[in-house]
């Protein structure tokens, strides 16, 4: 039987030997007694009022597999269609399919790939829809506005399109704040997928009409398409994960060199993919790079547990702590207070 330690000055010896003999304390306390188990025996948990629920294990992380295989089949049903009607009418379902499909693929994946998902989905489209819109208006505005006056070198463009894509999430950032760590890199990634999914359309569009071959179109869609994950996807997630990350290091300062490296980093890999040669090797190299830096962000950010970590349940030296949660619950606050003696 577990003993009880007295808590009342009033006791006397009598009292202390009673209790030493049968483990009953005359005087208990108010409120919950620590227990003090025989050596040997581990602590039993406590008895605890509180709910807080346990959230699901993500049941999802293989969705984008699903959005990747279904993408494929659709668009080659479409395709299939259209060839054999004659009927151009299809054609934009087969610009929609052929244009998303792997972007959507890499930003499922992104947001439901690891062990919880990643914010909410509102706010991941709502990222996508318009840093997709205000990435390609400003970019086509203002690489319109330079090559009028004979300025717009491969660096301008890098600079111009990286800047219009960053503009939706930074100010999603200023405005909910960085409060999970793991969501820079997904709004990035998904700014950067509405940006890959417009150029895309438009470019395969300007195929079909430079070429009127469905045949010229359906290559470009399909090698922009899959391209994407390795150019405007990777460098707007890199570029936002280092942004996003100045809010919640521990050294601001560092967490702002680092962002400038970054985004002077994508900048470069931007512009050299644009000088090179079409399907050259320095294109293959850029895009690995991309896609090796991107993939180490996201696997990084699927480690994380997006609540801040367990409380510890037996806080108090040489037993537990009745004010602590249970053992199951997880919490994102500060240390349980500790039990008053």
């Amino acid at each position: 039987m577990a003993t009880f330690v007295p808590t009342d000055p009033r006791q006397s010896a009598a009292d202390r030997t009673h209790t030493a003999q049968h483990g009953v304390d005359p005087y208990p306390p108010i409120g919950p007694a620590t227990a003090i188990p025989p050596t040997g025996t581990p602590p039993i948990p406590p008895l605890t009022t509180d709910r807080t629920p346990v959230p699901a294990r993500n049941r999802s992380r293989f969705a984008w597999l699903g959005i990747l295989i279904g993408g494929a089949v659709l668009y080659w049903l479409v395709l299939t269609t259209m060839i054999t009607t004659g009927n151009v009418i299809y054609f934009p379902t087969m610009l929609l399919l052929g244009s998303a499909g792997v972007p959507a693929t890499v930003l499922t994946y992104a947001v439901r790939g690891g062990r919880r998902p990643v914010g909410s989905i509102g706010l991941v489209v709502l990222t996508a829809v318009g840093g997709g819109i205000l990435g390609t208006l400003a970019a086509g505005a203002l690489e319109y506005r330079l090559a009028e006056v004979g300025l717009l070198p491969m660096v301008a463009v890098a600079v111009i399109e990286e800047g219009a894509k960053l503009v939706i999430p930074v100010l999603v950032m200023l405005i909910i704040g960085a409060h999970d760590r793991r969501l820079g890199v997904v709004l990035g990634i998904a700014s950067g997928m509405g940006f890959a999914i417009l150029e895309t359309m438009g470019y395969g569009f300007a195929a079909l009409l430079a070429s009127g071959s469905i045949a010229a179109a359906d290559q470009t869609l399909v090698i922009r398409a899959l391209l994407s994950p390795a150019c405007h996807i990777a460098w707007t997630g890199i570029a936002m994960a280092a942004i996003w990350n100045i809010q919640t290091a521990r050294q601001r300062d560092l967490a702002v060199v680092k962002a400038m490296v970054a985004v002077v980093g994508v900048i470069a890999l931007h512009t050299v993919w644009n000088t090179a040669t079409q399907g050259s090797v320095v294109q293959w190299i850029v895009g690995l790079v991309s896609l090796g830096v991107l993939l180490s962000m996201l696997r990084r950010a699927h480690r994380e547990d997006p609540l801040a970590r367990r409380v510890d349940p037996y806080p108090v030296a040489g037993g537990f702590d009745p004010a602590a949660p249970s053992p199951q619950t997880y919490r994102s606050v500060g240390p349980a207070p500790r039990n008053a003696a």
